[in-house]
Order: structure tokens, then C-alpha cells, then sequence
């Protein structure tokens, strides 16, 4: 963040690069950050699996197929994200100059929050699987119920976290008054949505796809965002007319409609794929 900023608005003697001072600063903190991660993987004591250049050169097919199955809809669905987000952009960008300003405000805000769900994903796969890989099937339904119970806690965090935050966030930007009820009003948008996104996010990432089924998070991502979501705010936008608020609830609205479908697909425990060859989801759902 530091280089970023110092290369964004020439601080510290370095030349004031704006955007393309983002994209070079952004690559030097990724590229940082990967040296320091192979160099302690190769020479720290306390990591287990142990760096070995020679070794990785060694590729198994069995191993590259099951990977690749797996790792092919979890890429898919990075993608089918971060192209609807493109495409939210170009429609508040439509709207008006004031709308696409709103939305750079309430959208980092949200993603800042939107990290509180991300950690509760990854905290669940973590425990989701390594009780599927491990064959303990008797114990996974009682640690679903009570992750779906914190998922929704979590939610409900997330929405008074972004309600208390709204006028002093916005206090730090000077904003048009329309650019700033938009924003407030997407803000306010959002927190409720946060709800709903905080309990099918982890959900989906952190039990199904947790879980081994990446193919079912790939397909509930392609179905949301470009058959359901974008093609109708796009009408909306370009043919229709909705009014801003409108159009932030409805590009929102799949986080809220996942949740029901999603919730439906853990209660089949038909997700779970353990690669290693232990029971199937018949031995859970028969307890």
C-alpha cells in the first residue's frame, strides 16, 4: 500500500505515476510477497512440507487430473466475477457521473467489510475439509448446523458494522450531495444485503466447495451473475431506466437469492467429494 501511494502521488521522491503508479505498485507488493513466501517455505524450520525445487519439477498425472478438476471452476469462478463487477461499473457509470463516484465509495467500504464473511469461509473449509478427508462423516452434520448458526451471526455483524460506519466513512470524501445520498444509500443497501451474503458465501466456499464440489459453486456463479443479474440490470439500466437505489438492490440480489438454493445443497450433503476414497454423502445422511 505504501509503494502504491507513493507512486500514485509522486511522494518521497518518486515520480507521480497516478493509475499506472497503482498497477506498478500493486505487481511490486505481489511479487514481494511471493519471494518472501517461497523463501521461508524453503528455509524456515517451522514449515513441515519443506520447499524443494527438484521435487516440484516431478508431476504425477493422477495427481495433475484430480487437481485440475477441482482448481478448473474455482479459476471459472474468479472469472465470472470479475467480469460481472466490470460490468456493474459500466452501468453506474451509465447512471451518471455522481452514481459511478457513489459506488467507488460504498463498494470499497463494502469490500473492506465483506472480509469479515471471506475469513469465516476459509476459517470453515479449513475445519470442513479436513473432517471430510479424514472419513469423520458421523460429526460433519452437527459442525454444519453450527456453522451455518456463526454464518449468521456473522451477517448480522456485518450489517450493524456497516450502519454504525456509514456517515463517519463518508465524512472522509468530498462528495457532491448527490454523490453523497447515493452513496448513503447504497451503503444502507448493502448492510442488509451483507446478511444474506455473509451466510451463503461461507456456505458455498467454505462447506460445499469446501467440501470438494467446486463444479456446483462454478455453476450457481454463472447462473446468478450472467443469466439472472446482469442481463436484467443491464435492461434496467439501459432500457427500463431504474432509479439508482433500484439498480444497486438488484445487482446485489443475488447474494440474497443464493441463499435459499445454497442452503438447499448443503442439506443433501450430496458436496461432499473426498479425493482420498472415503465414504459418500449416503453414510451422513443416514444418521
Amino acid at each position: 500500500m505504501g509503494v502504491c501511494q507513493c507512486l500514485i502521488y509522486g511522494k518521497f521522491g518518486f515520480p507521480e505515476m497516478g493509475i499506472h503508479g497503482a498497477a506498478i505498485g500493486t505487481l511490486i507488493a505481489n511479487l514481494t510477497g511471493l519471494v518472501v513466501l517461497v523463501f521461508y517455505c524453503r528455509f524456515s524450520r517451522n514449515v513441515p512440507l519443506r520447499l524443494d525445487l527438484r521435487k516440484m519439477m516431478l508431476v504425477n498425472g493422477d495427481i495433475l487430473k484430480n487437481y485440475l478438476k477441482v482448481a478448473l471452476p474455482c479459476v471459472v469462478s474468479a472469472i465470472v466475477f470479475a467480469s460481472a463487477v466490470a460490468i456493474q461499473t459500466v452501468i453506474f457509470g451509465h447512471l451518471s457521473s455522481d452514481a459511478l463516484a457513489a459506488s467507488g465509495v460504498a463498494g470499497t467500504f463494502f469490500q473492506y467489510v465483506k472480509m469479515i464473511p471471506v475469513g469465516a469461509s476459509s476459517a470453515a473449509g479449513v475445519h470442513v475439509g479436513k473432517t471430510v478427508g479424514s472419513g469423520k462423516l458421523r460429526k460433519l452434520r452437527q459442525m454444519v448446523h453450527s456453522l451455518q448458526a456463526i454464518f449468521l451471526v456473522v451477517g448480522c455483524t456485518s450489517c450493524v458494522i456497516l450502519l454504525a460506519l456509514r456517515y463517519p466513512v463518508l465524512s472522509l470524501y468530498k462528495l457532491t450531495d448527490t454523490a453523497y445520498s447515493y452513496a448513503l444509500t447504497q451503503m444502507t443497501i448493502q448492510a442488509f444485503i451483507a446478511i444474506g451474503m455473509s451466510f451463503q458465501m461461507p456456505e458455498q466456499m467454505g462447506i460445499i466447495r469446501a467440501g470438494g464440489d467446486t463444479r456446483y459453486s462454478m455453476i450457481s456463479d454463472i447462473v446468478y451473475s450472467w443469466i439472472v443479474v446482469i442481463p436484467m440490470g443491464l435492461v434496467g439500466c439501459f432500457v427500463l431506466g431504474w432509479p439508482f437505489w433500484a439498480m444497486v438492490l438488484w445487482l446485489n440480489m443475488d447474494q440474497i437469492l443464493k441463499c435459499f438454493t445454497v442452503t438447499h445443497k448443503v442439506s443433501t450433503y450430496s458436496w461432499i467429494r473426498n479425493l482420498a476414497g472415503a465414504e459418500t454423502a449416503k453414510d451422513v445422511n443416514g444418521l
